[in-house]
């Protein structure tokens, strides 16, 4: 008890532990969150950088556009007194055909333009919906992976305590699936096992039946007795053999075999100068290098079916997860990095396969060494069986002859002895008396042993109950131990595999709604430069026409002043730095919107490759 006390102590002391151990993963969970908090911080801070940087762009343009309204103002001014006399009806016309071209023009560019915007944002949109989907699915596999856990547990915590724990999982898994082949396949040749057996046992009971009916029946003297029965046994013999070659030979129909030929040679004992016959069954299965021989085959067998199962179902297991990688390969993105990954992976899961098949095929042939060796020796046994029951036979008959010349002498010795038991008889009455007075003593003595005898047994039963407490004890406290150990080595497996799946749900969540915050920011800016482009152009076109009038109003006055001729120089000048200057701005505004794009589009890529790879690990 003092041993089971201290036991239970040291248990309860390691479950302290597996709670300390536990408290210590549950900070190092709270280090990992704050780690990944702070990785957040820094993306926000960088995002607000971003948008500070385009607020000073949206400023410059600000700025822009104000010197340009007042750069308009003063060429309207300066312009406002030349309107009347540089306008005539027929450059007016042509002015008016130009400007109806430029607009169609511009209107044109401007659908384009509204068109490659509507398609960026159903892009924008599609890869939206996308994520979301990723999501959804993945929180879907999240949900299956618990009940997947929590079945798995279960099981687990049967086959713990059915078998020993194992040392893996994929060894628990392999041993459950070679477990159900085993017991279905056990099942299906059982039946065929019990036809054959129940066929064999109404033919050797009809040959054990013929063969006591001719020895029953035949006399002492007999002459044929020794041929008819080895006539009738190598009959059976010969039944036997194609029997065994009409059936199928199966992995556990050896062992079957060999239960039912055992029983097929009769053999003969004598009691009381009576001939009996029995089954050899009574004979063979007691000796116990046979029972050693065949429990050894059944054994190689059982692991070499084993093998074979576990490889058969690892190789279909490694086939399906090439093709799957060879379909993912397919329709991945193509960068250079992921399809030398793929190929490395490829190749690994190729050798890996070539492996187990190679393992398969030599377990095969010592499968099938083993199923060949195991039917010889059986057929050997048999056959030796079946010489050494035919050597009884002689020896039996050698001695039936030697006791009826034994017979003939010992009735001449009755004679003799009926003689001397007459006179035995009288020297019999004078020691019945003696015998009388020594039963006596001997019945007190027989009743002091017989108390002595139950002493003794009422002390061994005791020490059998404390032996068997014993015993008992020290298997409740391995069992113990084992399943402190394994429940441990779960908990913490486990354990890993939650924190992981939970950060990796937490940071794909922080980049769907980083993204989403990105993509609404992306979409305002370009409508705000969408309108001031707009704005701008309009603008543009107001002083362009401005500009034409002016250079049309100097073509009709015939350039009266250099003044005016510098002037419009100067005009045509500003409006081409002007157009310049326009088409940077335009210029440098896409760049930016691209770089933008860029920039929140590739988390969003990385996240959703990421999510991919968890996927196919899972």
């Amino acid at each position: 008890m003092n041993k089971v006390l201290t036991d239970l102590k040291k248990a309860e002391w390691e479950v302290k532990q597996l709670e300390a151990k536990q408290d210590k993963t549950i900070v190092e969970h709270v280090h990992v969150l704050e780690e990944a908090k702070r990785v957040t911080d820094r993306q926000l801070a960088e995002a607000q950088v971003e948008l500070q940087k385009q607020a000073a762009y949206i400023r410059s343009l600000e700025k822009a556009k104000a010197r340009l309204t007042t750069e308009a103002e003063d060429l309207a001014r300066e312009k406002s007194n030349e309107e009347l006399a540089i306008r005539t009806k027929e450059k007016k016309a042509r002015d008016q055909e130009a400007k109806a071209a430029r607009a169609l023009a511009d209107l044109e560019n401007e659908r384009r333009a509204r068109e490659a915007a509507e398609v960026y944002v159903r892009r924008l949109q599609n890869e939206l919906k996308d994520s979301q989907a990723q999501v959804a699915e993945a929180e879907q596999r999240m949900i299956g992976i618990q009940k997947a856990k929590d079945n798995l547990e279960i099981e687990l915590t049967r086959l713990a305590d059915e078998t020993e724990a194992p040392t893996s999982f994929a060894k628990l898994q392999r041993q459950y699936e070679s477990k159900i082949g085993q017991l279905e396949q056990q099942l299906e040749e059982s039946d065929l096992a019990q036809s054959a057996a129940a066929r064999i046992k109404e033919h050797v009971d009809r040959q054990h039946a013929e063969i006591r009916r001719l020895i029953m029946s035949s006399g002492p003297k007999d002459d044929s007795f020794r041929n008819r029965l080895l006539r009738e046994l190598q009959l059976a013999d010969e039944e036997m053999e194609r029997e065994l070659t009409h059936r199928t030979p199966g992995r556990h129909g050896n062992r079957t075999g060999e239960q039912l030929m055992a029983n097929v040679t009769p053999t003969k004992s004598r009691s009381n100068g009576t001939v009996r016959f029995k089954d050899s069954v009574t004979e063979i299965p007691r000796t116990p290098d046979r029972h050693a021989q065949v429990d050894k085959l059944r054994q190689q067998v059982q692991v070499l079916e084993l093998q074979m199962a576990a490889s058969t179902r690892i190789r279909q297991y490694l086939e399906t997860s090439l093709r799957e990688m060879t379909e993912e390969l397919q329709n991945s993105d193509g960068s250079k990095q992921s399809i030398e990954s793929w190929r490395a992976r490829l190749a690994k899961e190729n050798a890996r396969l070539a492996e187990l098949l190679e393992e398969e095929a030599e377990a095969r042939r010592a499968a099938q060494a083993a199923q060949l060796d195991g039917v010889q020796a059986m057929w050997d046994r048999f056959q030796n069986t079946i010489d050494q029951e035919r050597e009884s036979y002689t020896r039996l008959e050698e001695s039936r002859k030697a006791l009826l010349v034994q017979q003939r002498a010992a009735q001449m010795e009755v004679e003799d002895q009926r003689r001397h038991v007459q006179e035995l008889t009288a020297s019999k009455k004078q020691l019945q008396n003696e015998v009388n007075s020594l039963k006596e003593r001997l019945d007190a003595e027989i009743l002091a042993k017989n108390d002595e005898i139950a002493i003794k047994r009422s002390l061994q039963a005791r020490l059998q109950e404390l032996e068997i407490t014993s015993s008992a004890t020290s298997t409740i406290h391995s069992e113990l131990q084992e399943a402190i150990e394994a429940y441990k080595s779960k908990t913490d497996e486990y354990l890993k595999r939650y924190e992981e799946a939970e950060i990796k749900r937490a940071k794909a969540a922080r980049a769907e709604s980083f993204a989403r915050r990105a993509l609404a920011d992306a979409e305002k800016a370009q409508a705000a430069i969408v309108a001031d482009r707009q704005a701008a152009e309009q603008r543009l076109q107001v002083a362009e026409n401005r500009v034409r009038e002016l250079e049309h109003r100097l073509e009709d006055e015939g350039r009266e002043s250099s003044d005016l001729e510098v002037l419009r120089q100067r005009l045509a000048e500003e409006m081409e730095d002007e157009r310049k200057q326009h088409q940077q701005d335009i210029a440098e505004r896409d760049f930016a919107a691209d770089q933008t794009r860029k920039k929140y589009q590739g988390p969003n890529l990385r996240n959703s490759a990421k999510s991919c790879s968890l996927n196919a690990t899972r």
